[in-house]
């Protein structure tokens, strides 16, 4: 997860804690903004770093998805 919604207010808080109250898995490229989205909505995340091994990359996304599945990437270019 990238910063959309601690430093600048890209995304407004409500909708924020919305999705976020629906994610089974919370991602966030690195401690500092884990531990501030942690805080904000008392939720666990985990971090996956926006350096990816090229054995993680996804080539192209699962067509299992379910409907109501929702993912933010803003800046993932390793899903080439």
């Amino acid at each position: 997860m990238d910063d959309q919604n601690i430093v600048v207010n890209k995304i407004p808080d409500d909708l924020m804690a919305e999705f976020l109250s629906k994610c089974d898995l919370r991602l966030a490229t690195h401690p500092e903004l884990r531990e501030a989205y942690q805080e904000k909505y008392g939720l666990p995340f985990y971090i996956l770093p926006a350096v990816v091994p090229h054995y993680l990359r996804l080539i192209s996304l699962p067509k299992t998805l379910t409907v109501g599945c929702g993912s933010l990437f803003p800046k993932a270019r390793w899903l080439t």
